[in-house]
């Protein structure tokens, strides 16, 4: 069975299968109304992809009449069976399975970079339309850069410092930032899909009106953080501090907390409908409680002496 996202813009199947059976996801973008560009890849052991296919799909091709009816019963009982979207956690990068040293040095205007591993000092730089796909950015340093309308998949950024730079409107799928330094960045109306972040320091991060699907912080600083009109339903923030973090207006609806410290919250009502422990109820309960202005008093009537 293939299981089946779209956030949009993007559209993907996806079977995934253990030894010795195989994995093969199709990824896809809208280029235009009419046209569908994808690629399928193929893994053995869902470690090292291969890809196998890049078709370009066009309305005058596929037609207006849907597919025609096959006259295999079995393939089509297959056509029947029912697509389901992903409830899991984050899908993992698709990285190759080798890939080439960057010789990169600085960014620019369409900056496309696939299957790299890129290290470096890009520290206040500004990059427009950036691509980039397939690639390990390790130990970077983009302090104070300025990513414009940036499209990021299957990639990972590890023991990075963003750290007052911006990724405002940019469109996120299948990323990890492990370990990075994101003091202070702009996350402002980024789409994320399948977008994980571990072990980083977000404090005073901006995430206003971003969105995203299947979207993780682990063990994550989130102090500060300015979530507002976010929406994140169904999102984990494991084990992370989001003492002071601006909730008002935010969608986290299904949203797991566990582990978080969940204090001086400003919009502590944007819990509503998430999932926390039992130890987190009394500091989250008086929150709630302050917001809907209850006071607690065990003096029964305050005006006997």
């Amino acid at each position: 069975m293939y299981e089946m996202t779209f956030d949009g813009h993007m559209w993907t199947l996806e079977r995934c299968a253990a030894r010795p059976d195989f994995s093969q996801p199709f990824t896809s973008s809208f280029k235009d109304r009419d046209t569908i560009v994808g690629r399928w890849d193929i893994s053995d052991d869902g470690l090292n992809w291969e890809a196998r296919l890049r078709p370009h799909l066009h309305q005058a091709a596929l037609g207006r009449q849907g597919p025609c009816p096959s006259s295999n019963p079995r393939q089509r009982a297959r056509k029947r069976l029912p697509m389901t979207t992903r409830l899991s956690g984050p899908a993992a990068p698709r990285l190759p399975a080798h890939l080439v040293p960057s010789e990169v040095t600085a960014l620019g205007a369409d900056l496309h970079w696939e299957g790299l591993l890129i290290s470096g000092d890009f520290s206040r730089q500004v990059a427009e339309d950036p691509e980039i796909s397939g690639c390990r950015v390790t130990r970077c340093s983009f302090v104070n850069t300025e990513f414009v309308r940036a499209r990021l998949s299957d990639t990972v950024v590890e023991r990075c410092d963003l750290s007052a730079g911006a990724l405002t409107l940019a469109r996120l799928t299948r990323v990890e930032f492990n370990d990075c330094r994101l003091w202070g960045t702009d996350f402002s109306g980024v789409k994320m899909s399948d977008v994980q972040f571990r072990e980083c320091r977000l404090v005073e991060a901006s995430f206003r009106q971003s969105s995203g699907d299947r979207v993780r912080f682990e063990r994550c600083d989130l102090t500060n953080a300015d979530l507002y009109a976010a929406q994140f339903p169904g999102s984990c923030f494991f084990d992370s501090d989001l003492t002071g973090a601006e909730l008002s207006q935010a969608s986290l609806a299904k949203a797991r907390m566990h582990g978080s410290t969940l204090e001086a919250l400003r919009g502590a009502v944007s819990l509503r409908g998430t999932t926390i422990s039992s130890v987190q109820l009394v500091p989250v309960a008086l929150q709630v409680l302050a917001v809907l202005e209850i006071n607690v008093d065990d003096e029964r009537d305050p005006g006997t002496g």
